[in-house]
């Protein structure tokens, strides 16, 4: 291959790459996945550096410098690449020393072997024009790095965790095929061997590094404007990716949390570390926040630290142009001087509903209990207790009005949907299957004529977990509103990769539309099975 064009390929190529090497810094968070890509795209310019010394050599030893330097990057490309790939996998060895060490274990020996080949010669040899040549020894280590590399790809591919698009996909994998089939048909073929292909075979590697990078935000990129906006917010904001993992966060998240999330941006052990300052029955609540993708939730935790705050939470979920889900957001904003008030409000209700039902009560008790005096004081019995009859009367007609206001304020237990609820629960006791309930809210009488589909959804939940699932555990979360009903429905089953519904489920989504309700489902496999069906109050003349 003509050298200018060699020089050309390298130089264009270390472009794009110091191009895309500044981006990234500027642009992206410095953690793990941060560090492991620019290492390895660092090492593409070394190797590029190596390979124009080698194009430009004016005698053997300026050539041997530039090809060490070129085997110095090829060495420990593959190993980076490869353990970057694995970590946004998230393969179950990801974190394995002995892993690790067998990953580098031969780009190690290969550059030992290089680095010594003066002594023994079983690395390079001369040909009779002069010119260095690589022995079988380097070509087989050579051929370690790029099947190394082409797994790795293969991995990428088959991750359940990223979750590649079919086209996607089949366009890296075709890629990859060329790439092998250009490298075979050039290093065998002795007529086409004297052209050097190890240049564009690395540019196409560049641009497969630059499109699974760029294409699926693996080194998440921060808009400084989207920051500024969510950082002006007075809620906390959580930014998490389709795997749930926390992409970015606003201001607010540093002044309430103690948790660098650039350390562990996994947003279940976000939420183990939240539980640590929140009553029990909110636990259900902030765990079931990572199956929540459907549609937006609302719901009310207590976080304890220094004082107790309120928290309103809700979930958006994120989709691109296409309609597929890329992530979402949580958001928690502070209510706690909203719910005091409301609290002050209640008690200030409850006050006046005393005063104005018992005031008069007892004011003419007291009256009539003063007049039989004064008649007692005539010596008129008869009068007095007329009178204290009358007083009687009244006491017993106040204590009915007290059990009436506080019967109002308990709502009629007998027919509560929570109540019917724990009935359904504690008859599965002896089930393998630990189901707990939390109710948020104030039940009262206008959603009693909902607690059949209620409790026929949370039974069906049950039997179908029981069925189809290996779960352990399931959490029902039940929030009473003025509007709305909201049922949550997780557990920690096997999930599924698509929903298919039977009777039962046919039969409850029907009724809870019948209801004028909708039915969502979070059928995400590996992490559970979710049900949240949402029913608004109807204000029926009727009722």
């Amino acid at each position: 291959m003509p050298r200018e064009l060699l020089v050309g390929i390298d130089i264009l190529i270390a472009l794009i790459s110091l191009i895309h090497i500044t981006w990234i810094i500027s642009k992206s968070k410095k953690n793990y996945f941060f560090y492991l890509f620019l290492v390895t795209h660092i090492l593409v310019i070394v190797w590029i550096i190596g390979h124009l010394m080698e194009t430009l050599a004016l005698n053997v030893n300026f050539q041997k410098q530039g090809t060490w330097q070129v085997y110095l990057g090829l060495d420990f490309i593959a190993p980076f690449w490869t353990i970057f790939v694995i970590n946004i996998a998230e393969y179950k060895y990801r974190k394995s020393k002995i892993l690790i060490a067998a990953l580098f274990l031969p780009s190690v020996l290969m550059f030992a072997f290089m680095w010594t080949d003066q002594f023994h010669h079983l690395y390079f040899v001369l040909n009779e024009y002069r010119a260095i040549q690589q022995t079988g020894i380097a070509i087989a280590f050579a051929a370690t790095q790029y099947i190394m590399f082409y797994c790795s790809v293969y991995m990428l591919i088959k991750s359940p965790k990223v979750r590649l698009s079919r086209f996607d996909a089949t366009a890296m994998a075709g890629l990859m095929i060329l790439t092998i089939a250009f490298q075979l048909t050039f290093n065998f073929i002795p007529a086409l061997s004297i052209y050097d292909v190890s240049l564009p075979i690395m540019a196409v590697t560049i641009i497969l590094i630059i499109f699974i990078v760029n294409k699926y935000k693996f080194l998440p990129i921060r808009s400084v404007a989207l920051q500024t906006v969510v950082d002006n917010i007075s809620g906390i904001i959580i930014a998490c990716d389709k795997n749930n993992k926390i992409d970015f966060v606003n201001k607010n998240f540093h002044f309430l949390f103690d948790y660098d999330y650039t350390k562990n941006n996994q947003l279940a052990d976000f939420l183990s570390y939240i539980c640590r300052y929140t009553p029990q029955e909110d636990h259900a609540v902030i765990n079931g926040l990572i199956h929540f993708h459907d549609q937006p939730t609302i719901q009310n935790i207590k976080i304890i630290l220094e004082r107790e705050i309120t928290f309103a939470v809700q979930v958006r979920n994120l989709k691109n142009q296409k309609g597929r889900s890329i992530g979402k957001v949580i958001m928690f904003q502070d209510m706690t001087d909203s719910q005091e008030l409301a609290i002050e409000k209640e008690r200030t209700r409850i006050a006046q509903e005393f005063h104005d039902t018992l005031g008069h009560t007892m004011t003419v008790i007291v009256t009539l209990m003063r007049l039989a005096k004064i008649e007692l004081s005539k010596r008129d019995c008869q009068a007095a207790q007329s009178k204290v009859n009358e007083a009687l009367s009244l006491s017993v007609e106040g204590i009915a009005e007290i059990r009436n206001i506080v019967n109002n304020l308990k709502t009629d237990r007998i027919n509560l949907i929570s109540q019917s609820i724990y009935t359904l629960i504690e008859k599965t006791n002896s089930l393998p299957l630990k189901t707990d309930l939390l109710v948020q809210g104030r039940e009262t009488l206008m959603h009693q004529k909902y607690r059949d589909v209620i409790y026929l959804l949370c039974k069906e939940s049950i039997t179908n977990t029981l069925r189809h699932s290996d779960a352990q555990k399931m959490d029902i979360v039940i929030k009473f509103s003025e509007s709305m009903i909201k049922v949550f429905i997780i557990d920690n089953g096997n999930g599924c990769k698509s929903l298919k519904k039977g009777n039962g489920l046919s039969n409850i989504e029907e009724k809870v539309i019948q209801s004028g309700g909708q039915i969502y489902y979070s059928q995400n496999q590996n992490i559970g099975f979710g049900i949240t069906a949402e029913i608004p109050i109807r204000g029926d003349k009727d009722d």
